[in-house]
């Protein structure tokens, strides 16, 4: 009898810590989601024509979509904030080789406008 007891009690356990990670990892998903959104629209607003107005409305969108979870101002501003070394990349690419950026920006762009 004691042994079944504890088999319970291990499967209930196992159970439980599986259902944790399972929860840790949606709200992984859930912030890298929100912090590539935030940098798709710092790189769109720089370099695709995107203006503010419509960033505000994408990232309210965004919000809506994953739940309004409490972090995500944070998650937002660290997305954003991370895609400043993308930016500097591609203006340093600009100056170095104008036709190349040309095309990585254009190609970059038309991909964020599919994903709106």
């Amino acid at each position: 009898m004691m042994r079944w007891w504890t088999l319970l009690i291990g499967a209930f356990l196992a159970t439980n810590t599986a259902i944790a990670v399972g929860l840790d990892n949606r709200d992984g998903v859930r912030t890298a989601t929100i912090e590539a959104a935030a940098a798709n629209a710092r790189f769109g607003g720089k370099f695709c024509g995107v203006t503010l107005a419509d960033i505000s409305e994408y990232k309210a969108r965004v919000k809506a979509r994953v739940g309004e979870p409490r972090n995500f101002e944070s998650d937002w501003d660290r997305g954003w904030r991370r895609e400043q070394e993308t930016i500097v990349g591609y203006e340093k690419l600009g100056a170095e080789n104008p036709p190349l950026f040309a095309r990585d920006v254009g190609a970059a762009c038309a991909e964020l406008m599919k994903m709106q």
